[in-house]
């Protein structure tokens, strides 16, 4: 735009500045860049006889020429901006790769399986330099460990453009076998089609040396564990067959004796023969637990036959260290029960025992007593029998 005045001033005014400008013509046009965008105005004051079309012209021509170097200084700007973040990029990219070659085994092959790129630490584990393993197929390296099975899965799945993961089994060019823990991925271009195949991989010989170490103890464990229960069973078997003959042999004999204190005597034999064939039977009931076979019996039997017998076979014990012994036995539980009278008869024996053993002084006292039923026992029975040690 432009025009002609005869006013007597115009007043202008700056960011730093007041300032009276006395306008009698001007003349202005807006720099506008190429791409449409308008970065300042130019203008001219003040020409004798005023401006024409003319003048706008050439101030135009001089405006475009302007504009081209703006714009063209911009570009420039715009241009270092992006290399200096395109180097920016370009130095994260080779640290984190630097940082890979480093801490991994890393290669690359080809569509075929081709190798076209290892790094040191490649290098270094499988004992191959560079020019020896370039252009060979990563067969190479197989120990023979992997089956065709697992092979085929690895291949499938990498072309079918998804991430594989493994555990290999790889040899040296020495023959030595390693092993890693391997990631394969699917490189792919500009058109999403698959060009190469990028294999990352962890050393991990150590931890399988140590969990085929785990293996090899675990199975000589149960090795062992398998002869001491064909053992168990053998000897117990031995043991128990002159321990029958002797149960056989003492119930004859009670049977042929009439003199009371003889007949209670040999009982008490016989009820011990008992006590050392239950023992044969529990070191049997350990290989049965560590299989998970042990069972409780529910059978009828006297709780007051079991729980006098054990006590009469203790006292020799307790009278040795001039001990108190007493039982009281209450008469409501003389009657017949249900139960595992064999695991019974191994409690008593063993806290009775214990409860002997410890004490140095005073006495030792069984209980036997019925109690009423309450619903935190859980039991179905009417009659609930306790048994205390004092």
């Amino acid at each position: 735009f432009f025009f002609s005045s005869r006013r007597r001033h115009t007043r202008l005014q700056g960011d730093w500045s007041f300032r009276r400008v006395l306008f009698r013509s001007f003349m202005g046009i807006p720099i506008i860049l190429s791409n449409g965008e308008m970065v300042g105005l130019i203008g001219v004051a003040n020409k004798p006889g005023g401006y024409i079309e003319q003048d706008v012209d050439d101030l135009k021509v001089f405006l475009e020429i302007l504009g081209a170097i703006i714009q063209s200084k911009k570009n420039a700007n715009q241009k270092n901006t992006f290399e200096s973040k395109l180097k920016e990029t370009l130095f994260e990219k080779d640290a984190i790769l630097q940082a890979l070659n480093n801490s991994a085994i890393v290669s690359v092959a080809d569509l075929t399986g081709k190798i076209i790129s290892v790094n040191k630490m490649f290098c270094d584990a499988s004992g191959y330099k560079e020019d020896e393993i370039i252009g060979h197929n990563h067969s190479i390296l197989n120990s023979g460990y992997h089956s065709d099975a697992f092979w085929k899965d690895l291949w499938t799945t990498i072309s079918n453009g998804k991430s594989w993961r493994a555990e290999v089994c790889n040899k040296t060019k020495t023959g030595s076998i390693f092993w890693v823990d391997t990631v394969i991925n699917p490189i792919y271009n500009a058109e999403g089609v698959i060009t190469q195949f990028l294999a990352i991989r962890n050393l991990i010989t150590q931890k399988k040396e140590a969990e085929i170490q785990l293996a090899t103890a675990k199975d000589q464990a149960e090795a062992s564990l398998r002869t001491k229960r064909r053992f168990l069973a053998n000897i117990s078997h031995e043991i128990r067959t002159p321990l029958h003959a002797i149960l056989g042999v003492g119930e004859q004999v009670i049977r042929s004796v009439t003199e009371p204190k003889q007949r209670e005597q040999m009982q008490l034999v016989n009820d011990s023969a008992k006590v050392l064939l239950n023992i044969i039977n529990d070191i049997l009931d350990v290989s049965r637990m560590e299989e998970g076979k042990m069972k409780l019996e529910h059978v009828a039997f006297d709780l007051k036959h079991i729980v006098t017998s054990v006590f009469k076979l203790l006292n020799a014990y307790a009278g040795e260290k001039a001990l108190r012994y007493e039982l009281i036995f209450d008469d409501e539980l003389d009657k017949i029960v249900f139960g595992d009278p064999v695991r019974l008869r191994q409690v008593l024996i063993n806290i009775l025992g214990n409860a002997i053993k410890f004490t140095e002084k005073g006495s030792v006292r069984l209980i036997c007593r019925s109690e009423e039923h309450t619903s935190e026992l859980q039991s179905p029975c009417n009659l609930v029998c306790r048994l205390l040690l004092e």
